[in-house]
């Protein structure tokens, strides 16, 4: 009987691991009580963590990286010239950088808010 709670305690931690690892903690779960708690915590130590993996980040697609295309309502990215899931050519999205004054990191209009506060500030518009 403590060999089938040590059993199943085993794979619950291996299914835990599993999930803090970005894997499926269930199916993790499954094998280790069908195979051994101890040859899924060998496989799990020398599988690879994703749930630290940039690159899976930064491929999933986003409002910022890619946009929907008109024919086929798929995402595909803002470079792209042609949609690859039904071949729509496209127009690329480039983002125009904002423009700044004196590299000051200020925009033209954060410039003129600045003024106007400063004319408002000192009476300038209110008659005196």
């Amino acid at each position: 009987m403590e060999i089938i709670i040590f059993w199943v305690l085993a794979s619950i931690a291996i299914g835990v691991w599993a999930g803090n690892k970005g894997r499926s903690g269930f199916a993790w779960f499954i094998l280790a009580v069908l195979i051994s708690p101890i040859l899924a915590a060998i496989f799990l130590a020398a599988s690879s963590d994703l749930s630290k993996n940039p690159v899976a980040a930064l491929e999933a697609p986003s409002p910022k990286t890619h946009v929907t295309c008109p024919d086929c309502a798929e995402m595909v990215k803002k470079e792209a010239r042609v949609c690859k899931h039904c071949g729509c050519k496209l127009t690329p999205v480039v983002e125009a950088p904002v423009p700044t004054v004196g590299g000051t990191g200020l925009t033209g209009r954060q410039i003129i808010g600045i003024v106007l506060a400063l004319l408002l500030a000192y009476g300038i518009f209110s008659g005196r």
